[in-house]
């Protein structure tokens, strides 16, 4: 924007004295130098003037000190000139919206010029011969009042109207219950302890249990001062196979040959089961296990797994269909001196390897339980065999190793049907419904002393179960949804109270104003609690 100062108008350089005069004391542009004209900074006018502020303009002219050519270039009102400009500019800054206006504060405020009431800071419009009706325009835009604006409430109303009513949409499609369950529960001492009986091949309604067998073989090494002379013979499990259809005795020392043509012998007769041809199947030989022991002394006849032949048999058409497998290897035959170990020494070690060996097989059984199944150590029956020096090489010449084996009897139940149980025997109106006992694992077992072949070998138990059983009824959590599909909330005790399983229920709703269940069980959850705040 162009801007125009006082020397615009009166240059300086043009002021001029009459020849032969010399001014004067009283002259009225010599006594007042320093009049000046202030802009203000609140105007856009400001911004024109921010430069002229300096420059002095006579007040008025005085007799008989006039110039000609000075007069000739003054207006008869100087400040109309000015107003002139600056209303063109600002006329050509409104047809021009895009023309930058300054609108920052120009320098500090005369609070002298503003006291005096003269213009820009007088809010009346300056009148001049030159301009009798013009006014510089108002920096702030107006906002028209005509009908049309009027209306300009109705936004504010309507837009909250419409987020209201799309919020209560969006609100009930994203519905959703969560129902709080307290099922029913019950603690029952058990006094004096609860007698139980169970079959290894019960009915439906009766209480099963099985037997799980482990073996395991343990050995330690110990410190060896002397040595001994010893003489053993290999031995190991081996199965006799039969594909006849007639069973086959062998009797007490028949001789079974290896592979390599080394004789093992039996020490008790057998008699080996006839094969059997299921109805369009593929023949199965029968087959029974036994041990074969070498028929001489000496490390020769310790032998990895291998097949046998029944010498005894050659040249019979039994001898093809009559033939053994060992199940491991052949060990333990030795011949000379071994390390030998002190009696004090073999037993400690000894002891030492029983509580090893035990705490193995225990270790094992828990490990082998499936997730479904439970027993007590009150069940369990552990038989070791006497720890004895063995053949194997120790770490070092003077040790020796001392070896010992065992085996476990583990009686175990199905979970559900050891509840079931407790429940049909603790309590007089339970009719079948799922339940569980939250403490079945702290339960005390109690079962007669058994040996544990003969425990292996029984097909009924007797034991007694003490304690304080609690008792939870399980709810059908996807039940309970598809009877709340699409109810009235009013109608909500009346559906809960048919579950026998549930002591006290509860349903909250969201949001608020839903009456009726969600049509979708998905929009229902369940939740199991101990207990239901009101």
């Amino acid at each position: 924007m162009t801007k125009f100062m006082i020397q615009d108008i009166v240059p300086p350089n043009r002021k001029r004295v009459h020849a032969g005069k010399k001014p004067t004391h009283s002259d009225p542009v010599s006594e007042k130098p320093d009049r000046k004209v202030a802009a203000p900074s609140h105007t856009p006018a400001s911004a024109h003037l921010s430069h002229a502020v300096e420059e002095t303009i006579p007040h008025h002219s005085f007799e008989g000190h006039k110039d000609p050519e000075i007069e000739d270039m003054l207006p008869e009102n100087p400040r109309s000139m000015i107003l002139e400009h600056l209303y063109e500019d600002n006329t050509h800054a409104a047809e021009n919206p895009l023309t930058h206006v300054e609108s920052d504060h120009v320098g500090p405020k005369s609070t002298t010029a503003g006291a005096s009431g003269a213009w820009p800071y007088n809010d009346k419009k300056p009148e001049t011969a030159a301009d009798p009706e013009r006014r510089i325009p108002a920096q702030f835009p107006t906002f028209k009042t005509d009908g049309a604006s009027k209306s300009g409430w109705i936004p504010w109303i309507l837009i909250p109207a419409l987020l209201l009513v799309a919020s209560f949409f969006v609100f009930d499609h994203f519905a959703r219950v969560n129902v709080l369950i307290i099922p029913k529960n019950d603690v029952i001492p058990m006094e004096g302890g609860e007698s139980f009986s169970a079959l290894k091949s019960p009915s439906a309604e009766e209480l099963g249990f099985a037997v799980m067998k482990v073996v395991l073989e343990d050995s330690i090494e110990v410190a060896a001062t002397g040595t001994k002379a010893v003489t053993a013979k290999a031995s190991g499990r081996v199965v006799v196979y039969n594909e006849q259809t007639t069973a086959q005795r062998l009797i007490k020392n028949t001789r079974f040959q290896s592979v390599a043509g080394k004789i093992y012998r039996i020490n008790e007769s057998i008699d080996v089961p006839k094969a059997t041809t299921p109805k369009g199947g593929k023949l199965t030989p029968g087959t029974l296990e036994v041990t074969v022991y070498a028929d001489e002394a000496g490390p020769d006849y310790n032998a990895d797994p291998t097949d046998f032949t029944v010498p005894g048999l050659k040249g019979l058409p039994q001898y093809t269909k009559v033939y053994a497998r060992s199940k491991g290897a052949l060990s333990g035959g030795a011949s000379g001196t071994i390390k030998s170990v002190s009696d004090q020494d073999l037993r400690q070690a000894s002891d030492d390897l029983r509580v090893s060996l035990e705490t193995k097989l225990r270790s094992k059984a828990h490990g082998d339980l499936a997730p479904s199944q439970i027993g007590y150590d009150k069940g369990i029956v552990v038989e070791l065999t006497e720890p004895k020096l063995s053949t194997t090489k120790a770490s070092r010449e003077d040790r020796a190793v001392v070896t010992a084996s065992g085996i476990l009897y583990y009686v175990v139940f199905d979970r559900p049907q050891l509840t079931a149980a407790i429940a049909k025997a603790l309590i007089p109106t339970y009719a079948g419904e799922q339940v569980s006992v939250e403490n079945l694992d702290s339960l005390q077992f109690s079962m007669p002393t058994i040996r544990g072949d003969a425990l292996w070998a029984s097909e009924k138990i007797s034991f007694e179960l003490s304690g304080s059983p609690s008792v939870v009824w399980i709810v059908d959590e996807e039940t309970v949804k598809e009877s709340l599909v699409s109810i009235p909330k009013s109608n909500f005790n009346a559906v809960m109270g048919q579950f026998t399983t549930i002591e006290r229920a509860k349903g909250v709703m969201r949001p608020f104003w839903k009456t009726t269940y969600p049509e979708d069980p998905d929009g229902i959850s369940v939740e199991i609690v101990e207990r239901i705040d009101e």
